[in-house]
């Protein structure tokens, strides 16, 4: 269990030490995970909408990318805690294109111009963050935004009690970063994005889940 200022991540999910399996297992897990992905999004997501059958199918062929398909495990375990696809989406779009295109018309439907420069802006404060890449603030500052415009949903979805936090969401983040590194040819050991990421989603997670807990006792 990973700690940082008070608010735990729970243990990883399982089966994600992927560096160690062989060729044969992992080519096995990503036939799995491309069979089971549209069952476990359908099923836990029961799609409807039109916009929803969208979502899924941004996850599904994410998933599909022989490249993420290990990740199959940790999305199918947000889904099943109903966390909302947009989130998930919130994400991975760091490094996957048709996720970042759908996050952005959410986020430009959502938000109006002055509120998304007042969030960026304010991450440039609070995070102190001239070392950060630009793309990475700017991915933080959307996950923020999304995290804020549905704040008991994504958060109940994500919180084992009070002070836990399920251990998918760190782990997701930490892959979906270090891929992004790794992409601009600055590849990090995931031993040492993890605090990094660990900080990041700490920055943005705790005051919302101190506002969750304040109006439960109000």
């Amino acid at each position: 269990m990973s700690e940082f200022g008070g608010l735990d991540f729970s243990a990883p999910a399982e089966g994600q030490n992927s560096s160690s399996e062989s060729l044969s297992e992992e080519a096995l897990a990503r036939l799995q995970a491309n069979a089971a992905a549209i069952a476990a999004i359908r099923k836990e997501e029961k799609l409807s909408k039109q916009k929803d059958d969208v979502l899924a199918q941004i996850l599904l062929k994410f998933l599909q990318d022989s490249r993420y398909s290990h990740l199959f495990s940790l999305i199918a375990r947000l889904i099943a805690r109903n966390c909302p696809s947009i989130f998930i989406l919130s994400i991975i779009s760091l490094v996957h294109a048709p996720a970042k295109a759908e996050l952005d018309e959410y986020i430009a439907r959502t938000f109006t111009e002055q509120e998304r420069k007042v969030v960026y802006d304010t991450a440039l404060q609070v995070l102190n963050s001239q070392d950060l890449h630009a793309t990475v603030l700017q991915w933080l500052t959307s996950v923020q935004m999304v995290l804020s415009s549905s704040v008991a949903t994504i958060l109940q979805s994500l919180l084992i009690d009070e002070k836990n936090i399920d251990g998918a969401v760190l782990q997701l983040s930490t892959f979906i970063v270090k891929d992004f590194f790794d992409q601009h040819e600055k590849q990090l050991p995931y031993e040492q994005v993890q605090p990094m990421v660990l900080q990041l989603l700490h920055s943005i997670l705790v005051p919302y889940v101190a506002q969750l807990q304040k109006n439960k006792l109000t």
